[in-house]
């Protein structure tokens, strides 16, 4: 059978991209901030805005190149014992999603192989999750084959036909504790995904979009998850603020927080299924971060003060 329909990856070429980008960084990196250090304010502008854009030049160039040496879902299942945690969506929504799936990543990547089928037509595989690219005839046997073996199914709540299916599968061959339901910040794509439920006959009951207190905070664009009891009821998990979780590592990564988030809706997952999904610790280095920042300020005001009021000449 012909291997057309796998994305065209070079190994060889990846490793050499990540590699021009962290030479390339260093090479730029430090003239440029000796340059900025000694320029006068509109050259240290100017530099500013060519080191921005030369660093979003060597970020994609990285990128690139973790998409050429991705390990596919079957190599990862291959050298992982565990049971697979499996990620379902409509093919539609994989452009939005890139920074869902990382932060998914991020989460369940410690629970176990993290592995999604991959999108007809795609060149390079993105980064995140890890995908097995089947032929039209062979999908549903491959999903069904990990929805048997899956230790946890994360399914991104969308309205195509495919997808409901898929949601068929796991209401027939899943545990409910072992399904979980991303639910959209937009009310309009949850709702045709009840829909779609519904008009399938699919036995499960799945809660109202939630109301704006309940869903407060996002993530990547999602408003909360769907967990089941052992009836197949549903119940929403929103996000909580999360603001001093996480770690350090995720300071600079997430402006909204996902990855702590994510990881305290899943709180009562965890506990129903006994996966070891590690709940974020407070993250002391923030707190000293922004202690430091504002003892500076409160010292900067005092400073001006003392000076307006010849305190200090």
């Amino acid at each position: 059978m012909s291997n057309d329909h796998l994305p065209k990856q070079n190994a060889a070429r990846g490793r050499l991209y990540k590699g021009l980008a962290v030479g390339l960084g260093i090479l730029f990196g430090v003239p440029i901030l000796v340059l900025i250090s000694n320029a006068k304010d509109l050259d240290r502008a100017l530099l500013g805005l060519l080191a921005f854009f030369i660093g979003a030049g060597l970020v994609w160039l990285h990128q690139l190149g973790e998409q050429h040496t991705a390990s596919s879902a079957d190599e990862v299942l291959a050298s992982d014992p565990r049971p697979p945690l499996v990620y379902l969506r409509s093919f539609d929504d994989d452009e939005d999603a890139v920074g869902l799936e990382y932060s998914l990543s991020d989460v369940l990547g410690d629970v176990g192989p993290f592995v999604a089928i991959g999108r007809p037509g795609d060149k390079l595989p993105p980064i995140g999750v890890s995908r097995s690219y089947q032929h039209h005839e062979d999908w549903q046997p491959y999903v069904i084959n990990l929805l048997n073996r899956a230790a946890l199914v994360i399914m991104l709540a969308g309205r195509t036909k495919g997808l409901a299916w898929e949601l068929k599968q796991c209401a027939t061959r899943l545990r409910p504790e072992r399904l979980v339901v991303l639910v959209p910040s937009q009310r309009e794509s949850y709702e045709k995904f009840q829909a779609v439920a519904r008009e399938a006959g699919i036995p499960l009951t799945l809660p109202p979009f939630p109301g704006r207190d309940a869903a407060r905070y996002e993530a990547d664009h999602i408003s909360g998850l769907v967990y089941f009891d052992n009836t197949w009821q549903g119940y929403f998990s929103g996000f909580p603020k999360a603001f001093w979780k996480g770690a350090s590592h995720e300071i600079a990564t997430s402006s909204t927080r996902a990855g702590p988030r994510i990881r305290l809706a899943l709180k009562p997952v965890a506990d129903a299924t006994g996966l070891p999904i590690k709940m974020p610790g407070t993250n002391y280095l923030l707190i000293g971060l922004v202690g430091y920042l504002t003892l500076a300020l409160i010292f900067l005001g005092v400073m001006g003060w003392l000076l307006s009021i010849g305190v200090l000449k």
